[in-house]
């Protein structure tokens, strides 16, 4: 039952699965913001346009994305929250 101090990164996981989503997968950046004992937080930075696509109508693709990762983090005894935003204007 030590798995409580146990850390996990699911950054690359979460990448792996917002990527076929959007339109700009090369502008996608997931970040860990938080690991506490029972909670990490993710930051899900894309393109303003994709921000949309990641989640959903009526927020299902996001609650499905939450769902996945808090079953991965079961075993951990930990629970995901999920943040998306989209990047600052750049002029390009």
């Amino acid at each position: 039952m030590g798995d409580f101090a146990k850390s996990v990164d699911l950054s690359d996981k979460i990448a792996a699965i917002c990527k076929p989503l959007i339109s700009a997968p090369e502008h996608l950046s997931v970040k860990m913001t938080n690991d506490e004992r029972k909670e990490q937080a993710y930051l899900i930075n894309c393109d303003e346009a994709d921000v949309g696509k990641l989640l959903g109508r009526h927020g299902i693709i996001s609650d499905s994305l939450r769902t996945i990762v808090n079953i991965s983090l079961r075993a951990y005894k930990k629970k995901a929250s999920l943040t998306f935003a989209a990047w600052p204007d750049k002029a390009n």
